[in-house]
């Protein structure tokens, strides 16, 4: 990890900032705030956590939670790590409709959250990155200024990748963030998880190549149909 860490502190092209076009806001299930699953998750919360305060939470529902999921999101303080690099934690409740009245939702599941923000003042946005290993902020701001180049050199990837091709055109938002080998190798590198249109997954390899990320291997997880 103090190798990845690094190698990735000096990645940060120009060309990465044009990143944030690739953020776009999970689906609001605007209609959750009045419904009996909002309900439902007031009473759940109230017992589950007596001693604190009703929370305002965010209810979203598919790319965000899962096809045909709905989440309600509880974010935390959203504090500034190392400039530009901003941090929260998020507690994530899910909502089962099969399950008995009374025990539809569970709950929490922590989250780290990480974006880049050059804002004085951080502030959570609709669609950050979660974090599932704790990684350092140098890693992560490299990871996060390449990602448009690395989906970019993902899509030519993609085309030799029988499990990649059919879904080679689709948008794609940055999801996650994790580290682990490459299919068939041992080294450790930074991967990137996009969410595609439809509930398709991306899963991107990225290795330093000289100042830069490259696209190294994918894997890819067919839309639920």
């Amino acid at each position: 990890m103090r190798h990845l860490a690094v190698d990735l502190l000096a990645c940060a092209g120009p060309a990465a900032l044009l990143a944030g076009a690739l953020l776009a806001p999970p689906v609001l299930a605007a209609d959750v705030a009045a419904s009996a699953a909002a309900a439902e998750f007031g009473v759940f919360y109230a017992r589950r956590f007596p001693d604190q305060a009703p929370p305002a939470p965010r209810f979203v529902s598919g790319a965000a939670g899962g096809a045909g999921a709905l989440s309600a999101l509880v974010d935390g303080a959203a504090y500034r790590a190392l400039h530009p690099l901003c941090r929260a934690g998020r507690s994530r409740f899910t909502y089962d409709p099969r399950a008995r009245a009374g025990r539809r939702w569970s709950g929490p599941e922590a989250e780290q959250l990480a974006w880049i923000a050059s804002a004085p003042v951080c502030a959570v946005p609709l669609a950050p990155v979660k974090l599932v290993q704790r990684l350092p902020d140098p890693v992560v701001i490299g990871v996060l200024r390449e990602r448009a180049a690395l989906l970019q050199g993902a899509r030519l990837l993609f085309g030799g990748n029988s499990g990649c091709a059919p879904w080679r055109a689709l948008p794609y938002v940055l999801a996650a963030l994790e580290v682990g080998p490459a299919p068939g190798g041992a080294e450790e590198m930074a991967v990137l998880v996009f969410e595609g249109a439809g509930g398709a997954v991306a899963r991107v390899w990225a290795r330093p190549r000289g100042a830069a990320l490259v696209a190294w291997s994918v894997a890819c997880t067919a839309p639920p149909r």
